[in-house]
């Protein structure tokens, strides 16, 4: 965005994912976004260390710049655990790596008949 000028700060992506997050909402008839009972909550538990003092100013700017998958250690999702010290629970990982794969050459297969432009 500040190479092409664009003039969208970090904060102004955190507003757009809050916005998405409303809109899905009522699209889904499921309230999301918030931590909250009855809201569908996933949560993802990093072990991020913070080179630079983090607050209220600059968090948006460290969960776009800095937050990367390899720091993500737990997650939840609708209140079960997925992930628990970076192993998978409840999924066969060789099965999911292989129809990972066969989706991600069927997307190339696909993509080298759009025409360009």
């Amino acid at each position: 965005s500040r190479d092409a000028q664009a003039g969208i700060s970090p904060a102004r992506v955190i507003e757009m994912l809050a916005t998405g997050a409303r809109r899905a909402s009522a699209s889904l008839g499921v309230e999301l976004g918030k931590l909250k009972p009855g809201a569908a909550a996933d949560i993802v538990i990093t072990d991020h260390q913070p080179p630079t003092p983090l607050n209220g100013d600059n968090l948006a700017a460290h969960l776009i710049f800095r937050v990367a998958g390899r720091h993500v250690r737990h997650v939840l999702v609708d209140g079960k655990i997925r992930l628990r010290d970076r192993v998978a629970i409840g999924v066969d990982e060789a099965e999911m790596q292989r129809r990972a794969s066969g989706s991600a050459q069927a997307m190339w297969k696909r993509m080298e008949n759009i025409a360009p432009g």
